[in-house]
């Protein structure tokens, strides 16, 4: 399974990220919303855990 994690919390997501490893799923993690989208257009996802406080948009405009 690949994940996409986006969130600026640098800690938060590197410890989402570690959790993942332990199911055997890759983690990718974005800090923003811009990141996230870059990285969509590049990958397919099975999941994305999206923060809903971005710097640079709100999760919710980002999820829509």
């Amino acid at each position: 399974m690949r994940v996409l994690v986006v969130a600026d919390d640098v800690q938060m997501a590197a410890a989402i990220r570690r959790s993942l490893r332990t199911v055997n799923a890759i983690g990718d993690v974005a800090g923003t919303s811009t990141g996230a989208y870059a990285m969509l257009a590049d990958t397919a996802y099975d999941v994305i855990v999206l923060d809903m406080m971005l710097p640079d948009a709100d999760g919710f405009a980002t999820c829509r």
